[in-house]
């Protein structure tokens, strides 16, 4: 049986490649630009939370964004630190009507190996957790690493894109920021479960 090398769309590139690779370098630029305006995200975010002083953009490897205090620990060497993270923000979930929709999380990890308390530290954070007024459902989930409560964007993931193309992105700035503002709610919280790891 003789095997077919390209199928039909793959045809097509080939035979528009000048323009599909045209077509490649603006959607990197593209995604070049939302890394720039998750930078000025997270600008925002720390000026008015100035003890979150640990940020990492990792939207293109890894899909999501995250602050976090200094001497909260991360399990592994080289991983995010606990705190606070927004995550399946890819333009790539956010252009598509299948998979996980944006979510917000806290999420608490201990050094591996470290002898910790997680039901202590989950009752720490349901105290935060009652005084908020919210609609959002949150929900908590644990694994080998950690403990993280998580509630889904209440924008979803179609709507988050319209906002992208509005108004310079206002509208989508703002709401980034205003569920980082949330998450910081619970800084006290973690303080509390992490203070040993204070120097």
């Amino acid at each position: 049986m003789t095997q077919t090398w390209f199928d039909k769309n793959q045809s097509y590139l080939l035979d528009h490649w000048k323009d599909a690779c045209q077509m490649e370098r603006e959607m990197e630029d593209i995604r070049d630009m939302y890394d720039q305006l998750f930078q000025e995200i997270l600008k925002r975010v720390r000026k008015t939370h100035r003890e979150l002083d640990v940020e990492r953009l990792e939207i293109k490897k890894y899909n999501y964004v995250s602050l976090a205090r200094s001497f909260w620990p991360a399990p592994h060497p080289g991983w995010a630190r606990s705190g606070f993270f927004i995550e399946e923000i890819r333009l790539e979930e956010l252009a598509s009507e299948e998979g996980d929709e944006p979510v917000a999380r806290v999420w608490i990890a201990p050094p591996v190996g470290a002898r910790f308390d997680f039901e202590k530290a989950k009752k720490t954070v349901e105290g935060r957790l009652k005084q908020l007024v919210s609609k959002r459902k949150w929900q908590w989930e644990q694994d080998k690493d950690g403990a993280s409560l998580n509630y889904p964007l209440c924008e979803s993931r179609s709507h988050l894109l319209k906002l992208l193309l509005r108004n310079n992105a206002k509208g989508f700035i703002d709401c980034v920021v205003s569920n980082f503002d949330l998450l910081a709610r619970f800084t006290p919280e973690l303080d509390r479960i992490f203070k040993k790891y204070k120097k």
